[in-house]
């Protein structure tokens, strides 16, 4: 079956709409129906009560240009335009011009036009248009879609947050009476009981830094994740982060230690932000080490490059090649079967720790080999002597 066109056809001369007609009826491979118009209100009557697949339009017509009334045809249909073949008798550069400015999608001359120019012409008009008419389509789909998950983004990131604020709180009171019970301030508690009390509060610290990975991550995402940046001591931060971890470490039969600079310049960070970056670069280093292994936290001041070079080194088991692509994707967890402690988290912590580095102007990077241990490094920014006098 032979695929149909409708064409308008608008010349006041009727003898070469004639010709047209005739150039178009004798192409056997396609079935063309031809309404004419010989004048501008005849073309609008006929656009309004029909659905064309080209116009072919004389530049010249009663009252108004033919460029004109291709204006006036795209305001009246406008993303709905079919596409635009203008012709012109003697023109020449004006009505050229003039058809590239009402978006005509070709120009021909009326004196060394042939018949199979003209077909040629619309035949690419009208495959141009589908081409048009495609991209528009797979436009608005893909508007559509990121309306559809810039909602359900938003959908989830309220579910996580009320999720986190109705269960902390009552998480909260089941951790203060489990640590009741542990002290002995209701009765005397047995070592195996004060054992599996022990248990009990770890999971209940655990489930906590869960969900406040899952409120960073949804204020990250909703840029209400506030970095206040501010000259800032980062032996106290190191201090504060290994008193936090040590116990942990030791637990494991892991040595965690620190080698700094003495006197370690000020530096540039949001002190409860970067601790929580740290904190979390210590405690995957211990969770990933085997017992016997060692922690190591560097810092190291680089006054050429006015930065204090960070770094958590561990001899654990390191991280392959492939894993190493996607340790900072939200929700990806490391497998190792060989140091897992069977405590899990959600996935977010690096993640989360590598937009804070990114806010605080710096790079979380991953180095290492597998067998070899790992090192995640990042630099921050000296104080400057304006801004620290100024603190």
């Amino acid at each position: 079956m032979r695929p149909r066109r409708r064409i308008l056809l608008v010349d006041d001369d009727l003898c070469y709409r004639r010709v047209c007609r005739h150039w178009l009826l004798r192409d056997d491979s396609i079935e063309y129906e031809i309404i004419e118009a010989g004048h501008p209100d005849t073309a609008m009557t006929a656009i309004r009560e029909n659905i064309f697949d080209c116009m072919v339009i004389d530049y010249r017509l009663p009252k108004i240009f033919g460029t004109e009334l291709i204006e006036h045809i795209a305001e009246e249909l406008g993303e709905f335009m079919p596409p635009s073949i203008v012709l012109t008798a003697d023109d020449g550069t004006m009505a050229m011009t003039r058809a590239i400015r009402a978006d005509a999608t070709d120009f021909l001359s009326k004196g060394v036009t042939t018949g199979p120019a003209l077909l040629r012409a619309i035949d690419n008009s009208v495959e141009k248009n589908e081409l048009r008419q495609d991209l528009r389509q797979q436009r608005d789909a893909l508007l559509a879609s990121n309306a559809a998950l810039e909602r359900r983004n938003e959908e989830i990131g309220r579910f996580y947050h009320t999720v986190s604020h109705e269960i902390r709180t009552p998480l909260t009171g089941a951790r203060e009476f489990v640590a009741l019970v542990k002290d002995g301030v209701v009765g005397e508690v047995n070592p195996d009981q004060t054992s599996l009390l022990e248990d009990a509060l770890a999971c209940c610290d655990q489930i906590t830094r869960q969900f406040a990975d899952l409120l960073d991550m949804t204020r990250l995402e909703t840029g209400k994740l506030n970095v206040e940046l501010a000259p800032t001591n980062i032996e106290t931060i190191l201090t504060r982060c290994l008193a936090i971890e040590k116990p942990i470490a030791a637990q494991k039969s892991v040595t965690l230690d620190v080698r700094a600079d003495s006197a370690l310049p000020l530096i540039v960070a949001d002190q409860d932000r970067l601790a929580q970056v740290i904190s979390n670069l210590l405690a995957n280093a211990v969770k990933f080490t085997a017992p016997g292994g060692r922690v190591r936290m560097v810092a190291r001041a680089d006054h050429a490059a006015s930065v204090v070079r960070l770094r958590v080194v561990d001899n654990g088991s390191g991280i392959s090649r492939a894993e190493r692509e996607r340790v900072f994707d939200r929700l990806y967890q490391i497998n190792d079967h060989e140091t897992n402690t069977g405590l899990q988290g959600l996935g977010l912590g690096l993640s989360i720790a590598q937009e804070i580095v990114t806010a605080h102007g710096g790079t979380l990077e991953l180095i290492g080999r597998p067998g070899l241990g790992s090192s995640f490094r990042f630099d921050l920014h000296m104080a400057n002597a304006k801004v620290t006098q100024a603190a």
